[in-house]
């Protein structure tokens, strides 16, 4: 046969020496009942084969301590198997004798011992409640034999005082029982329910003597209301009064605990025979059911840890279970339904974790007030406070309260607390902290520059009491529907060039912001950025021409205005005071050039080859451009003047040249573009390597040029065609012009890279991208195309010069005059006799080139006439 015995080995020390197990046990401070483990168990297995006098094969040793049998980690069945097994030896009587007889057996019965893991569970706490028929109770006792918790009756009516209550409640927490207090209720004595005379009068005299035994730390629990006067019957006893009875009772006392400083429910004790009006007496109805339950019934063979009441009405169901009137106390037996975890969370009296019983609430205040956030909590002390705002941790916030001097708009805010102690820890809900205040402008609107057609916007970031409004101006003027934080712009235009502010307003008042400027600029840089040569400043508005250096950049403006931006060793961003009339720009290596509106030029920056220095005399100039060293213009006569470094005869202008209409001047060689599509060149034929290159050697058959453009060792051409041709070094790719090219109008050459603009206004580039000179913006709509040494511009459609007849001249019969021109615009010159007339004659119909046309009247004999230009 087998036999199985559990021995709990919590405490223990386990060991096999040759044939015998030693298992012995000194933890006697378990609170488990009869038959339960608090922990993880043994199962010791005992073969037997034969019978005692037979067999003697192997030993087991078992020293068992008096104080494990106390304690209940030991079965008592193992003792009385052990008695029946061993009889034999010598006479074993009772448990104790066997352990009183012996330090430990030997067991000549035992041929196989299997030692597996015992199965725990969690187990429902045991309980008991005595009152004065319990004069002297051994509470180790009661305490070694599983008891968790106990309640003593302290008070019946409002006369009687349980003599024994405070050594009963001392005794029992003494050896660590929690402990709490009960009343025995009278209402057939004092049946108000308020006043004299009612539950209100019991409650008090419950208060005044059980009182101080209500209290946090984790030792007390909660006061019982002992529910069965079997006097109630007839009369005005109803199920509503007395359930209002309870009630009242219960109120009364959590109302007193409260004004202590805790929030506690009551348990009501009573017994379905009592409770439910079908058994005979009025009855509870379920208004009671806000307490928490403890019913009486005593079943034949009560099982406390599986069983319980049959019933618990009016309560759906029940917390604790008197399922005896006899314990180890001499008091009745009693089960929590649950495990003890859970008992000391519903019923010690701060004994669990932190439970808040007072949320921290909303603050509204003015700015510079205080404002003060409190908690309510219940649980095992110490507690521990840590405040937060908006989630984050405050320093030094750790008491149950937390105070907010002289509050500020930034103070407002979500405000919790995490309550912990050892047990847990819990978060409370948030308490919103809103400061009252006008509106207050934390972070102004920024000015910003962007180009023509590009998105941009303005916002505002306000503090104040909501709701805020917003009403955004434009240069001092409201903007109607602008009523945002936020001023969107999904393509700004020059229209949209200003000052910008907005007013923040709410019931309290209103604040206007800070101006800020959108500027929206015409022109675009990318690139080398090395001297800040593609950072326009904001003032880039109404821009009609761009021209790339070396390193700087220059801009023209309508009002007749330069701006220089970029390397500025040179003195090359130095615009000349009171130019303000320029017609035409170009930027070359170190130095500036420009074309006034009286045709004479102005140069500035480095003059070491004197590039900068003007010949005299020189005027009626409608074309310039700028190279490494050297400068270039052309007269309104069509013929070219250089002068500056001619160290590769790059100012040697070719013998005879006439009827030019366009220059170009490159590192060290230079272009000239005549009226019938040739081009002229002259100067350097050396690449970057110093090698021959042949920028300044024309490729066969270019004889419809509409275009040009020099770059530092390459040259370029647009044909009548929209084709491209590059000639001249070819080291970076910069004249391998993109094959398919077409519709193109205008070109720019840069150090090593080259730019094409077509007539979609789109722009195309290669050659060079070491500073991703090439890597175009996705730009649209564009009119005018420049590079620089490794950077490229670009000039946007939005601000085109009003039209104008610019420096009129008559020479004999001939009358000539300017016009500032843009890429991909189409320009027409007419006349007509007299003012009345309405036919005009058109002399001559252009496309503009992105500098200066000339138009002309070959015969202008007529005493007046009078001049249009059209553009389309």
């Amino acid at each position: 046969m087998i036999r199985r015995y559990l021995v709990s080995t919590r405490g223990t020390s386990r060991g096999v020496r040759s044939n015998s197990l030693p298992i012995k046990s000194h933890d006697c401070s378990s609170r488990g009942n009869e038959g339960q483990t608090n922990g993880v168990g043994w199962w010791v297995v005992f073969r037997v084969r034969g019978s005692a006098q037979a067999l003697a094969l192997e030993s087991l040793e078992l020293n068992v301590w008096r104080c494990l049998l106390y304690s209940r980690k030991v079965h008592l069945s193992l003792v009385r198997n052990f008695q029946r097994s061993c009889s034999h030896y010598r006479d074993v009587t009772s448990p104790f004798n066997l352990f009183n007889s012996f330090n430990y057996l030997t067991l000549a019965l035992v041929s196989t011992i299997i030692l597996m893991p015992g199965r725990t569970m969690a187990q429902r706490p045991l309980g008991t409640d005595v009152s004065g028929y319990q004069p002297s109770i051994n509470w180790t006792n009661v305490h070694n034999a599983g008891v968790a918790f106990a309640w003593a009756k302290a008070t019946e009516g409002t006369g009687y005082v349980n003599p024994y209550f405070t050594a009963q409640e001392a005794g029992a927490k003494n050896v660590g029982i929690y402990i709490g207090a009960y009343h025995y209720a009278r209402p057939s004595l004092h049946p108000n329910i308020t006043g004299s005379s009612s539950a209100d009068s019991e409650a008090a005299y419950f208060w005044s003597i059980a009182g101080t035994y209500v209290k946090p730390g984790g030792t007390y629990l909660v006061p019982m209301l002992d529910w069965e006067d079997p006097a109630v019957t007839g009369g005005s006893f109803t199920t509503a009064s007395l359930s209002a009875w309870v009630n009242e009772w219960c109120n009364a006392v959590s109302n007193y605990a409260h004004a202590a400083g805790m929030t506690i429910k009551p348990v009501v004790y009573t017994g379905t025979w009592y409770s439910n009006p079908a058994n005979g007496y009025p009855g509870l109805n379920s208004s009671v059911t806000n307490w928490p339950d403890w019913i009486a019934a005593y079943p034949n063979n009560p099982q406390p840890q599986t069983g319980g009441p049959s019933s618990s009405y009016p309560w759906p169901s029940w917390y604790i279970w008197q399922y005896a009137d006899t314990n180890w106390s001499g008091g009745d037996a009693d089960v929590y339904h649950y495990d003890l975890a859970s008992f000391v969370q519903t019923f010690v009296i701060g004994g669990g974790g932190p439970i808040i019983s007072q949320q921290p609430t909303n603050v509204t205040i003015g700015v510079g007030s205080n404002a003060v956030f409190r908690v309510g909590v219940t649980g095992a002390t110490p507690l521990y406070y840590q405040w937060r705002f908006d989630s984050a941790d405050i320093l030094g916030a750790t008491n149950s309260t937390y105070s907010r001097t002289n509050v500020q708009l930034a103070d407002g805010g979500s405000y919790s607390v995490v309550v912990s102690n050892s047990l847990s820890s819990v978060t409370s809900t948030n308490a919103v902290l809103t400061v009252l205040s006008p509106p207050v402008i934390t972070t102004q609107p920024q000015s910003v520059s962007v180009t023509v057609g590009q998105g941009a916007s303005l916002s505002v970031a306000a503090q104040g009491t909501a709701p805020l409004s917003y009403q955004w101006l434009f240069n001092s003027n409201n903007i109607a529907a602008a009523t945002n934080a936020s001023l969107i712009f999904a393509s700004a235009q020059s229209a949209n060039y200003g000052l910008y502010s907005v007013v923040v307003s709410n019931r309290l008042g209103r604040m206007a912001s800070s101006n800020a400027l959108l500027a929206v600029i015409a022109t675009a840089a990318w690139g080398d950025s090395s001297w800040g040569q593609t950072n326009g400043p904001v003032s880039l508005t109404n821009v009609i021409a761009v021209a790339g250096g070396a390193w700087h950049s220059l801009a023209l403006r309508a009002d007749g205005t330069v701006l220089a931006w970029g390397d500025d060793i040179n003195g090359q961003c130095d615009v000349p005071a009171g130019l303000n009339n320029a017609l035409a720009i170009a930027a070359g290596g170190y130095h500036s050039l420009a074309i006034r509106s009286d045709g004479r030029v102005t140069a500035w920056g480095n003059n070491d080859y004197g590039q900068s220095s003007v010949p005299a005399g020189l005027g009626q100039v409608i074309g310039v451009g700028a190279g490494a060293w050297h400068s270039l213009v052309l007269g309104r006569d069509g013929t070219v003047t250089a002068w500056g470094d001619n160290s590769f005869g790059q100012c040697n202008v070719p013998a005879g040249l006439s009827a030019v209409v366009a220059v170009a001047a490159g590192g060290n060689h230079s272009l000239a573009l005549r009226a019938d599509g040739t081009v002229a060149a002259w100067g350097d034929n050396t690449g970057a390597d110093g090698t021959f290159a042949g920028e300044s050697v024309l490729p066969e058959g270019l004889n419809t040029a509409v275009g040009i453009a020099a770059g530092d060792y390459h040259s370029l051409a647009v044909r009548a065609d929209g084709t491209v041709v590059g000639w001249g070094d070819d080291s970076q790719g910069q004249i391998d012009v993109p094959p398919g090219l077409s519709n193109v109008v205008a070109v720019a050459a840069g150090g090593a890279h080259s730019l094409a603009l077509q007539r979609d206004g789109t722009v195309l580039a290669w050659g060079a991208n070491w500073n991703s000179q090439c890597n175009l913006p996705g730009l649209t709509n564009v009119v005018a195309v420049s590079a620089g040494e490794d950077h490229s511009m670009a000039l946007v459609a939005g601000n085109v010069p009003a039209l104008r007849l610019l420096s009129p001249a008559r020479q004999g019969i001939q009358f000539s005059a300017l016009v500032q021109s843009l890429y991909r615009k189409t320009y027409a010159f007419d006349s007509k006799p007299t003012a009345n007339s309405s036919i005009w004659t058109a002399f001559s119909t252009n496309s503009g080139n992105g500098a200066l046309l000339l138009f002309a009247d070959p015969n202008a004999t007529t005493p007046a006439k009078y001049y249009r230009l059209r553009q389309w």
